[in-house]
């Protein structure tokens, strides 16, 4: 939704954090793989590999170059990758409390997070019902 706000660099970051964000669990879901897919195409780059970047590196960089409001969206839009196939990982959960702790944020951000991205996603399923049965 907000990646788009991102410049050049933090781009190519977050994408890197996608993809460790995604294998954190030991699997790569079609859901995961399809909201990268969607990331790649709001922030116009294409589907590269991954680097091989450590979550550490990734966050250490965001923090040098980031202002806080790009925190935020890169919070938020991880917490969505996170939730799309509705199971929240304890790898997936420490990568996120990593970002908060580095990146000097409140817990608090992430709960309200979390809440309206599962209003969305069920949102988004209702409408779905709504005009496709």
């Amino acid at each position: 939704m907000y990646l788009i706000m991102l410049n050049d660099e933090e781009k190519e970051l977050f994408l890197e954090l996608a993809y460790q964000i995604a294998f954190s669990d030991g699997s790569f879901s079609e859901e995961e793989k399809n909201i990268i897919g969607e990331y790649c195409k709001e922030m116009s780059i294409p589907v590269i590999d991954r680097k091989g970047l450590s979550i550490d590196a990734i966050l250490d960089r965001f923090s040098q170059i980031s202002s806080a409001q790009t925190k935020k969206i890169i919070v938020f839009e991880a917490l969505g990758l996170v939730l799309v196939d509705q199971i929240y990982h304890e790898n997936e959960k420490r990568i996120i409390d990593l970002m908060v702790e580095k990146f000097g944020m409140k817990e608090e951000f992430v709960t309200e997070c979390e809440v309206v991205i599962k209003d969305y996603i069920s949102l988004q399923s209702r409408l779905n019902h709504f005009m496709f049965d």
